[in-house]
């Protein structure tokens, strides 16, 4: 027999996976469908919400259109990903939570990094030896639960087959026009690092996906994304909307980015934006 605060607990729970269902529903559906159903039900809050979002990014996506136009389309060549090191995805410096200053060898087989951005579940990089212990660079166990990583692995309406390969094939002149603007502010006697030009909220990665959908990333985000789904063999990338997470996947694991959120009006589309124009990929 439950108590009175487990089954509020799993009350609480049991609305939580209806919400997301009815979420990824919304998603799915074509804005003829949703404003079907806007009509008879616009004022709920899960269709209000879903019908703002992709007003706002009708506007931001014209935005990022316009910088296409103008710039041209990048260039593409293939890419040469850095030397793979699971412990280059981990949280830096000594702010960041304890727990994501090492790998988790999770019980089931996977070797786990993350920084709160870029994210991978690696079956290649696993070490049966630390079965369940947190492990930082230095091969030294922390000694901290580590959090529920499975839950970042959801399920998106979208995928954009070969997309990691059309990605990968842009990450050279992504970097080319990175280090030209790194330069540019350097000589002009700025001071600033190459850390503090990748969160630059005016120099961003936008990534024009099928379906009027759009992502913001780092540079640096992006880069390492793509060397953790080259490391994986990753070939599809799974998406759902810009507040939202972009996953691919393989047999040998995951790869996770978050996106950068910005707002129209936040973020200025300045000369130094790279948009990356996916939307000829195939969408399943």
């Amino acid at each position: 027999i439950k108590t009175s605060g487990e089954a509020r607990s799993d009350n609480a729970n049991r609305i939580k996976v209806l919400r997301t269902q009815i979420t990824h529903i919304l998603t799915s559906m074509s804005d003829k469908e949703l404003g079907e159903l806007s009509e008879k039900y616009g004022k709920e809050m899960l269709v209000k919400d879903e019908v703002s979002l992709r007003n706002l990014t009708e506007d931001i996506t014209r935005e990022v259109e316009s910088r296409l136009e103008k710039d041209g389309e990048l260039h593409s060549n293939a890419y040469k990903p850095r030397k793979f090191n699971i412990h280059s995805y981990l949280s830096p410096g000594k702010w960041g939570p304890t727990a994501l200053k090492g790998v988790y060898h999770s019980p089931d087989g996977y070797a786990v990094a993350s920084d709160g951005y870029v994210f991978i579940a690696s079956k290649l990089d696993y070490d049966p030896e630390m079965k369940g212990e947190v492990v930082d660079k230095k091969g030294i166990k922390i000694d901290y639960r580590y959090p529920n990583w499975k839950s970042v692995v959801v399920n998106h309406p979208f995928k954009i087959k070969g997309g990691v390969k059309m990605l990968a094939a842009k990450m050279k002149a992504i970097q080319e026009r990175f280090d030209a603007e790194y330069n540019r502010r350097k000589e002009a006697g700025e001071k600033i690092t190459k850390k503090q030009l990748s969160d630059d909220p005016n120099f961003l990665v936008s990534l024009l996906l099928p379906n009027n959908r759009i992502v913001f990333l780092s540079v640096e985000n992006a880069r390492r994304f793509v060397d953790a789904c080259l490391h994986l063999g990753c070939t599809d990338i799974e998406y759902s909307d810009y507040t939202r997470s972009i996953i691919a996947r393989s047999k040998n694991g995951f790869a996770i980015v978050m996106p950068k959120i910005v707002n129209k009006g936040v973020v200025t589309f300045s000369d130094a934006v790279s948009v990356v124009d996916l939307r000829g990929g195939k969408v399943q």
